[in-house]
């Protein structure tokens, strides 16, 4: 069982690419504006495709 974030804050700007599981392919979210929390299930945040910043996982 993977372990992952409930939840991550999006300090800068940008895109940002996750994936669910380890072995599932990264989503990309577009424009995800400064401050806000986005409600996902995240073992990944991808390097290839997050052009934003000062992510914070929430557990």
């Amino acid at each position: 069982m993977t372990v992952g974030a409930r939840a991550l804050y999006i300090g800068t700007t940008g895109d940002v690419a996750i994936a669910p599981r380890r072995d599932m392919d990264p989503v990309i979210f577009r424009n995800v504006p400064a401050g806000t929390i986005l409600p996902v299930h995240a073992a990944i945040v991808a390097l290839t495709g997050t052009t934003a910043s000062n992510i914070v996982a929430l557990f």
